[in-house]
């Protein structure tokens, strides 16, 4: 059989992957071959480079195939490889179809690699592997499934939620191969389980059912006019309800009836309404004071009777609640009066904008040359200005900026302080 003009081009693209075209053209009319012929060897070609023809059509120069590599993407008139065994396949063929090509007519197959925007894909793709923990697994199989071979396990997990990867079997960090298998763990979410009734059991016996629920049991203490001493009381989560397995439930142990002597609870850093609960449930009653300090405002900072102190039933015990804000502290600044500063004055002490106390110097002669003395209130550290006014001039001066610690007791008078000149001159008339 005669050819004319056969060409098998190939081009290879590192950049691009593969890519690569081979073009049978230019083939004699006619050639003898029948029909079933051209079909049965054009066929064997594509077969043996891992494709099934469908038939051609020889109409418009274009063929349908469907390639049996799930991986391989094919297009009209144009197969797309993403696989390099495919290709070394479709050379070695080729060559040997190139003797026969004069059956196919003028038909030509176009083969092509994946365009540059799609991902690349080599027999010596690698891939760097992330902290796949703590990722959706339906976002894992979009991202990577098609470059890893993904296997999944799933389990109940208490730390994360259902859906949610918890451990991978290849380490974050190590570059595999492409096609590489690997196994995730993924939480089905918490196991849950329901509290038994272990009402009025006694403590050892409820404890050893909570655990054969799966559950982990931690005693609680408290009185109880009619559940004898050693049963329960009530659990925590309530009976019948669902839990997390291995989760902890309360169980409250009656210590009897509040007949005879009560011991007296730790109430510091509970608010009001939880020590009141605390209390009540021992069976004593509450007063509450508040107290200046710093700590958050409504926690208790004292009560009147000691931890752990046994006291009689309906006992009164006072809590002492903080305020938010400390003691105030009181102490004085003096005010250093200039010579010759005649007249009345109203003095002012400011905190910011606000007006924190005043005081009055009748006669500013009296104290020329001296100290005026302001007592001053507060806690922690504040800066003050003290502001003068002449009553009968009404012109006004800021004529000394401190910064104030009480809890040191110390004042620091400002480095522009105090403006003597401008004192003298609201006398001025």
């Amino acid at each position: 059989m005669k050819r004319e003009n056969n060409e098998i081009k190939l081009d290879l693209s590192v950049s691009d992957a593969e890519l690569f075209e081979d073009t049978f053209a230019g083939f004699e009319e006619n050639a003898e071959a029948t029909d079933a012929e051209k079909q049965r060897i054009l066929s064997s070609v594509m077969r043996k480079a891992g494709y099934e023809m469908n038939g051609i059509i020889k109409e418009n120069n274009n063929f349908t195939a469907a390639k049996t590599d799930n991986d391989t993407l094919i297009r009209r008139g144009s197969i797309r490889l993403k696989r390099g065994g495919a290709i070394a396949a479709c050379i070695a063929v080729l060559a040997v179809g190139a003797v026969t090509a004069g059956i196919f007519y003028s038909h030509s197959i176009r083969v092509t690699g994946p365009s540059s925007s799609e991902m690349q894909i080599m027999n010596d793709f690698k891939i760097t592997l992330p902290n796949f923990v703590g990722n959706r697994i339906t976002s894992v199989m979009s991202d990577y499934g098609s470059v890893l071979n993904i296997h999944v396990i799933r389990e109940q997990n208490s730390e994360y939620e259902a859906g949610i990867i918890f451990e991978q079997n290849i380490t974050a960090g190590r570059t595999v191969d492409q096609g590489t298998d690997i196994t995730f763990k993924v939480s089905i979410g918490k196991a849950m389980g329901v509290v038994p009734d272990v009402t009025e059991a006694e403590q050892e016996l409820a404890e050893n059912e909570l655990r054969a629920a799966q559950f982990s049991p931690v005693i609680k203490e408290i009185y109880d006019e009619e559940v004898p001493e050693g049963y329960v009381v009530k659990t925590d989560p309530a009976i019948g309800s669902k839990a997390a397995l291995q989760s902890e439930v309360i169980l409250y142990i009656s210590k009897g009836s509040f007949e005879g002597k009560v011991e007296v609870p730790d109430l510091i850093s509970l608010t009001y309404e939880e020590a009141e609960a605390k209390l009540t449930e021992c069976g004593l009653e509450i007063s509450k004071e508040d107290v200046p300090n710093s700590a958050a405002e409504g926690t208790v900072v004292d009560q009147s009777i000691e931890p752990g102190m046994s006291v009689d039933k309906d006992t009164v015990i006072t809590i002492y609640t903080s305020t938010g804000i400390e003691a105030l502290v009181d102490m004085s600044v003096g005010l250093a009066i200039p010579n010759g500063l005649t007249g009345s004055y109203s003095v002012y002490v400011y905190k910011d904008d606000s007006v924190l106390s005043a005081d009055t110097i009748p006669d500013a002669s009296d104290v020329a040359g001296g100290t005026f003395y302001l007592k001053i209130q507060g806690y922690g550290k504040d800066t003050l200005t003290f502001r003068l006014t002449n009553n009968e001039t009404g012109k006004s001066v800021d004529y000394m900026t401190v910064t104030v610690n009480y809890d040191l007791k110390t004042v620091e008078v400002d480095e522009n302080s105090p403006d003597t000149e401008g004192l003298l001159a609201t006398a001025e008339k």
